[in-house]
């Protein structure tokens, strides 16, 4: 109990020593169930959106050709099924448009009875013959098509002859997921049994009051034989959601795999903040063991602390998710079925978010437990952010990245993009273990323009390098944040470059691909994106209590001379440097395994490498600012502190 007490005085008294802490888990949380909500949410009205042309049916029949003789021996059987009230063929086609955008339709038969449609005119009517067509409102929109005028459509092929049609009507547009799936127009059955065009053939039919689906289904089977497949409209619904759940399993899947890149990160912020309170408590924590705290008892009140924080920062993070979600379920049209909570997503996140929070300040308090008391009572700066990396870690950073890069350049090398992978994550890893043995060289190499700047740009470069152990934690964070997004970028652009170079392919496929490719790249950048905004929040987070670290160094240094002006330059010189080195660290990994993840699925066709160098520079510029903007606030708290009162400070 006495623990606990302590713990939330601690809290209580120095609240503002754990909001770095409190939003870095806010934000890791946040992202996670925002995926898992946004996943169920865009899950259910894909499967709504998937099972709907199937709602008026009550047997659907099912054939795998587009032979008039088949297709009318089904038509037939249902009309002559006397507990069949309505029934129609569902064609379903894709269509070029002829005209200079080459564009595609969707084209599917009308049902023509009204119960069997599921969508509405806004203007025209129906098509009553081969030559005429329904559109939908974004087809005519996009094309300028009106009620009476003719246009031309070809089936896909070399050769095709075009088919004019005329509009004799417009569909109203949805809302929604469905809004895209009517980019569908209409024709009659005719049409399909004309031009022998049919993709999928489908009958749909509703019975008579009273009559049984499972008799009908019975007696059709008997009727067709294995040249159709029957079922009752529910089983049909089923499977077209059991159908699409692959696609929307993929989403969470891919989602979940950002929460965690995202909460990953979180927890190296988190763990660098706690080594740092930690630290600057180190007398605090030799006071109470010298009056007869045991080591357990003040790794428990730490352990307190931690989980109060992460319990608080998840509560926020999940509120804060859930609105993201809704909004942007809303923005892209996924509210057919509804929002859906997803209460076992969303309790995983929150039980994720206290479980990292809490295990990242494990490993932090069993350093700072294993100091002598007596030994703790030494002044701080003797020994913050100091430490070097021991032969042990060398040792397994070392074998990590050489067992990880054989694999990694073997998938590139014979387009085994699963080895690929599974040899890049061993790299990444082995890299991360030993990456102050890159970032102390990469500080210094370009520390040359700081200290070249004046006296605040030298004393930021020494801070820095005083305190490798520290900068690199920080730097990790955005290492890893940019690394993933620049990887994407090169990947994905390459990989465009290689296709569209080595496959022959018409202007309108390449601008197709070249656009689907692009919006997948910003998505993921996007969503990768906020792993750097968290890492940015990690410098924050090392400057601020390293000015409170500093105040009788700033103190100093201020009586000594140093103007109000040149304090901020130096902190802000240290954020930006901070930023530099995770940046360019992370760009040049990012290239590296972008090219390798490309080839690995690319390989068979000639790697043709692409470097999106405008959208790198996006990236480094916005993560560079980040660094800078992080400083403000540190700085002006450092330079709004007198130096008597500074020195005054034990």
């Amino acid at each position: 109990m006495s623990m606990l007490k302590t713990a939330w005085a601690e809290l209580k008294h120095r609240p503002t020593r754990l909001v770095a802490v409190l939003v870095a888990i806010a934000i890791g949380t946040a992202f996670a169930s925002a995926a898992a909500v946004f996943g169920s949410t865009a899950g259910a009205a894909i499967e709504r959106a998937v099972a709907q042309p199937l709602a008026p049916a009550d047997v659907v029949v099912s054939m795998e050709t587009d032979d008039p003789a088949a297709v009318d021996k089904a038509g037939q059987a249902l009309r002559d099924d006397p507990s069949v009230s309505a029934s129609a063929m569902i064609g379903l086609g894709f269509f070029d448009i002829v005209d200079d955008s080459a564009a595609t339709m969707r084209v599917e038969s009308d049902p023509g009875a009204a119960s069997l449609r599921t969508t509405e005119l806004s203007a025209g009517a129906w098509p009553k013959d081969a030559a005429q067509v329904t559109l939908d409102p974004g087809t005519a929109k996009a094309r300028g098509l009106h009620v009476g005028d003719q246009f031309a459509i070809k089936p896909y092929g070399e050769g095709a002859a075009p088919i004019t049609l005329k509009v004799v009507g417009i569909t109203k547009a949805d809302s929604g997921l469905l809004a895209a799936d009517r980019g569908t127009s209409y024709v009659t059955a005719a049409f399909f049994l004309d031009n022998h065009e049919l993709t999928t053939t489908k009958y749909i039919a509703q019975l008579a009051d009273g009559a049984s689906a499972d008799a009908a289904v019975t007696h059709l089977k008997t009727q067709l034989g294995s040249d159709a497949t029957v079922v009752t409209g529910d089983t049909a619904r089923q499977d077209a959601v059991q159908q699409a759940s692959g696609g929307t399993t993929v989403i969470s899947t891919i989602l979940g795999v950002f929460a965690a890149i995202a909460l990953a990160v979180a927890a190296i912020v988190i763990a660098n903040t706690f080594t740092i309170l930690l630290t600057q408590r180190r007398q605090q924590i030799a006071l109470q063991r010298l009056v007869g705290a045991t080591s357990a008892q003040v790794r428990r009140q730490v352990l307190i602390e931690a989980t109060a924080i992460g319990v608080v920062g998840s509560v926020l993070g999940t509120g804060l998710g859930v609105g993201i979600a809704v909004i942007g379920a809303h923005l892209t049209g996924l509210t057919d079925a509804g929002i859906r909570l997803s209460p076992l997503g969303l309790g995983f996140a929150l039980v994720v978010g206290v479980v990292v929070t809490v295990l990242a300040a494990l490993a932090p308090s069993a350093r700072i437990m294993g100091i002598a008391p007596i030994a703790a009572l030494r002044p701080v700066e003797a020994s913050v952010g100091g430490k070097q990396l021991s032969t042990t870690r060398k040792v397994v950073s070392f074998v990590l990245t050489i067992l990880g890069l054989v694999p990694l350049l073997l998938g590139a090398w014979t387009g085994q993009l699963v080895i690929a992978t599974g040899g890049g994550i061993v790299t990444v890893i082995g890299i991360l273990l030993g990456a102050q043995l890159i970032v102390a060289p990469m500080t210094r190499l370009l520390g040359g323009p700081f200290r070249a700047s004046g006296t605040p740009g030298k004393m930021a470069v020494a801070n820095v390098l005083r305190h490798p152990a520290r900068a690199t934690s920080t730097a990790t964070a955005l290492i890893v944040g940019v690394g993933l997004i620049v990887t994407l970028q090169v990947a994905a652009a390459s990989a465009r470059a290689t296709v569209l170079q080595q496959v022959d392919m018409s202007g309108d496929e390449r601008k197709s691909l070249s656009s689907v490719l692009d919006v997948m790249t910003t998505v993921a950048s996007s969503m990768l994106a906020v792993a750097a905004v968290i890492a940015v929040v990690g410098i924050a987070n090392t400057l601020a209590l390293s000015v409170i670290e500093r105040t009788r160094e700033s103190g100093l240094m201020r009586a000594l001379g140093l103007q109000r002006s040149q304090m901020r330059g130096m902190l802000m010189a240290e954020g930006l440097l901070l930023a530099l080195v995770g940046t360019t660290i992370g760009v040049v990994l990012g290239i590296g395994f972008g090219l390798a993840g490309a080839a690995s699925a690319v390989q068979e066709l000639g790697l043709v490498v692409a470097i999106p160098w405008l959208q790198m520079g996006v990236v480094v510029v916005l993560a560079l600012a980040g660094g800078v903007l992080a400083s403000v606030m540190p700085a002006r708290k450092a330079a709004r502190v007198a130096p008597v009162t500074a020195l005054a400070t034990a």
